[in-house]
């Protein structure tokens, strides 16, 4: 609230004492008054820098489990660096960066909708419910550029006749040329 301090009072009024302890009591309400604001502003600051400071240190976390999923989906960092800016480029919502940076498969569905424009197009103008339904279908579209992990034993590196002995080579005294 604001203070308001009366005016310097005339030395020769009868009331001149009060009238000076009323201001000297105006200036010390306005002194306290204009410390609780500050206080308040600094521990709103304090507040924003914080809460700034959760959502870039979250961010950080985002981005490393992203790496790590990158690394375990066995990426190639330029071309996933390459399809997040084209991706990015194109004005996704935090909502949907934040649910490609959380998932698991995220680097392949940032790869795919980079390669999908369209795609990404219908995500950021549906609804948040029908955007996260396609988000689904993206996903289930995206697990197809997953790299195929083939069972099958690698190649020999020689081929040499080792299969069959030197001995079963034909009845004695033949040759072959």
């Amino acid at each position: 609230e604001d203070v308001v301090v009366p005016p310097i009072p005339d030395s020769w009024d009868e009331n001149y004492e009060s009238k000076i302890r009323l201001r000297d009591e105006a200036f010390r309400k306005q002194a306290q008054n204009e410390y609780g604001n500050a206080q308040r502003k600094e521990q709103q600051a304090n507040t924003e820098r914080e809460s700034q400071r959760a959502e870039y240190d979250r961010a950080q976390a985002l981005q490393k489990q992203f790496a790590v999923n990158t690394e375990k989906l066995g990426l190639k960092e330029d071309e996933l660096m390459a399809a997040q800016n084209a991706v990015v480029e194109y004005g996704v919502t935090p909502e949907l960066a934040n649910a490609l940076l959380e998932d698991a498969d995220g680097p392949l569905m940032v790869q795919y909708l980079a390669a999908n424009p369209l795609d990404l197009y219908d995500i950021t103008q549906a609804s948040p419910l029908k955007s996260g339904l396609l988000l689904a279908q993206v996903k289930a579209k995206a697990a197809s550029l997953r790299k195929k992990v083939s069972s099958a034993p690698d190649p020999a590196n020689s081929s040499s006749g080792r299969a069959v002995g030197k001995k079963d080579r034909g009845p004695k005294g033949a040759t072959y040329t």
